[in-house]
């Protein structure tokens, strides 16, 4: 597949012969993490081979890989590039496997020179979709901007629409939220439209952070099947009157996304706000002064005689003086100290839980082991698992899953969010709802607590 556009030929910095195919071809699994490249890519790196092995093939600038030890062809690697006037820059990236199998990848980031070198800072690696053309066309606006167009099925559309901010989507990942979506309206058929290339999204890459943002789906009715696509993706949106679906455009976007997600709110996202009753605020006042001064027999005093403490059958007084007072108790003081610190919610009238990640969504939300909350409003997902990498969003009590690799020990974890956002969260600001959680009722006697559990 070849590009040509007249505008993007125009705004090519034709400095990119200096650039060798090679030092784009990197190895996934020891260059990225969640798609982004974990240092900055050196665009002047060491030519690999001779310059004969360069040739340009329909428009992409590529080299031939340098044969394995037993003389086997390993394939190529070539590149289309488009770079703005302030180093904003996509890369086209055709590989050839040595066999049949040809992919291509884009790749985005920020061009900079420093001193004699050329580096591709903030680099991220996107699908071009799976079973559709992908890529026809790029190209420079006259402010600077770079735009792609996509092909995308009617399947990869609704990803785009729930995942705008992450460029082309692949039909292979499928979010929580997805799934949500089509047992909502009872579409078991997507199947079918993963192969009904029948849209096509345009794409900006964002200069601020580098991310490529949908600005445009539109459907192209021009046979049976396109169609029947076009009224399948109907029935997944609650359609306003005056919004045209078949081609949603830039402003209509997040309104459209809005609407999607509206009835699987209470899934992922939680409201949080001020205890306002008094009586529980003074309630938790003596229970934290209890707790810091570790003082068992006030604690005792503000918990229900008959208190559950596991689901093994595990309570009452006896049993959480034993708990509290064994040789590891400082270990559970501390997991109090932790809980009462966090933010609580009224259940009912009569019924205070703490924290508020132990209580929501109990009935409505299927939780797992990997499910995690995050505890306070603007927590910041990052690209990368360190605390200077570019944040990606901003999330505010919201539900996530962690991914795998799974480390204990490491700050960051890798989870993604219920549309199916990944990036990367500082462990501190994440919570299991199977984590200790407290139950607090309101009696004849005033506030005590009912149940101090941990796990399911």
């Amino acid at each position: 597949m070849a590009i040509y556009s007249a505008m993007a030929t125009a705004n090519i910095d034709h400095e990119s012969a200096e650039i060798y195919p090679s030092c784009l071809d990197i190895d996934p699994r020891t260059s990225l993490r969640n798609d982004f490249l974990l240092e900055p890519l050196d665009l002047n790196c060491p030519q690999t081979g001779s310059s004969s092995d360069v040739f340009d093939y329909f428009g992409y600038t590529t080299y031939e890989r340098p044969r394995d030890t037993a003389g086997e062809r390993l394939g190529s690697l070539g590149y289309q590039r488009f770079v703005a006037d302030d180093g904003a820059a996509v890369y086209l990236l055709r590989t050839e496997s040595g066999g049949n199998a040809v992919s291509t990848e884009i790749m985005t980031g920020k061009e900079v020179k420093k001193s004699t070198q050329r580096l591709l800072e903030q680099g991220q690696l996107h699908s071009t979709g799976e079973n559709c053309q992908g890529i026809t066309d790029i190209w420079i606006e006259p402010d600077g901007a770079i735009h792609l167009i996509s092909e995308l099925s009617a399947y990869e559309a609704v990803q785009a629409l729930l995942l705008p901010n992450s460029g082309p989507p692949s039909a292979s990942q499928q979010s929580k939220l997805l799934q949500a979506l089509l047992d909502h309206q009872q579409q078991n058929d997507y199947l079918d439209f993963q192969q009904a290339c029948a849209v096509t999204a345009e794409y900006r890459l964002d200069s601020t952070n580098l991310q490529l943002q949908l600005t445009m789906l539109r459907f192209d009715l021009d046979d049976e099947l396109s169609e029947s696509a076009f009224n399948w993706f109907q029935l997944l949106l609650p359609v306003s009157d005056n919004l045209n679906v078949a081609m949603i455009l830039e402003d209509d976007l997040p309104n459209m996304r809005d609407m999607l997600l509206a009835p699987f709110t209470n899934q992922y996202q939680f409201a949080v706000t001020e205890q306002q009753n008094q009586s529980i605020t003074n309630f938790l006042e003596q229970l934290k002064s209890a707790v810091k001064q570790r003082d068992i027999a006030v604690l005792l005093d503000l918990t229900a005689t008959d208190v559950m403490l596991g689901f093994g059958g595990s309570g009452g007084h006896q049993d959480l003086q034993s708990w509290l007072t064994q040789d590891s108790a400082d270990e559970d003081w501390q997991s109090l100290d932790k809980i009462l610190a966090l933010p609580g919610i009224q259940l009912s009238s009569d019924v205070f839980c703490v924290p508020f990640t132990g209580c929501v969504g109990s009935e409505s939300v299927d939780f797992s082991f990997d499910s995690y909350i995050t505890i306070q409003a603007d927590t910041s997902m990052h690209a990368l698992p360190t605390e200077d990498a570019p944040v990606l969003r901003k999330l505010n009590f919201e539900r996530v899953e962690w991914q795998s690799p799974y480390d204990e020990n490491a700050r960051f974890r890798l989870v993604e969010t219920f549309a199916g956002e990944r990036g990367y969260i500082d462990k501190a600001f994440l919570r299991s709802p199977f984590d200790m959680r407290m139950e607090i009722v309101s009696t004849s006697q005033g506030w005590l607590i009912q149940s101090i559990l941990s796990g399911d």
